[in-house]
């Protein structure tokens, strides 16, 4: 059984993207399915080492990785 969820999204538009959408859409189903889940904004979390450590030890500890990215190629 998965126990934990990560949900990394990566549209330059924040949560009016989407990908944020789609982060949140498979989000809400993760949970109500019995999963913890975290999500990760990559556009935000990539500016410090903090954040960094944070994602990758998010990233170990879950179970089951979504990505979630724009399909424009000037951002991916």
């Amino acid at each position: 059984m998965i126990g934990k969820a990560l949900i990394l999204y990566g549209s330059p538009k924040g949560m009016r993207g989407a990908s944020a959408n789609l982060a949140n859409f498979f989000s809400d189903r993760l949970t109500s399915s019995g999963l913890e889940v975290k999500k990760v904004a990559l556009y935000k979390s990539i500016d410090d080492q903090e954040s960094i450590d944070q994602m990758m030890n998010a990233f170990n500890e879950a179970d089951l990785v979504l990505l979630s990215f724009p399909t424009y190629t000037d951002t991916l």
